[in-house]
């Protein structure tokens, strides 16, 4: 693993967790599971009267940048509520699933 990864562990949870409430959310479960591999962060959101799948889509437009996540991640501004900038740098992939009465978002990073 490379440079700062619990702290970097630590800013996707929060960023994570800090986005669904912001757009309205009020009950979530959150874990998170670290192999040699990669890590999981997987939420679950238990309002599916909220729209979600699109806007997240369009909030987390970037992709991951090695380079920068080691070296300047934390230098970024978190002056924003409803876009994931940082987010979107250090994961890999996301997959996104409406159930009946849940949604369940898993973000990833590999190693």
């Amino acid at each position: 693993m490379g440079l700062h990864e619990k702290l970097k562990h630590a800013k996707i949870s929060e960023e994570i967790i800090s986005y669904v409430l912001n757009k309205g959310f009020s009950k979530l479960d959150f874990s998170l599971e670290t192999t040699k591999s990669k890590t999981t962060f997987i939420i679950t959101l238990y309002d599916v009267s909220i729209d979600l799948e699109d806007e997240l889509k369009k909030d987390l437009y970037c992709e991951r940048d090695k380079e920068l996540e080691e070296y300047g991640w934390d230098l970024q501004s978190d002056d924003s509520l409803c876009t994931l900038h940082t987010l979107g740098l250090l994961i890999d992939e996301y997959k996104f699933e409406k159930l009946e009465d849940k949604y369940i978002i898993k973000f990833y990073r590999y190693y």
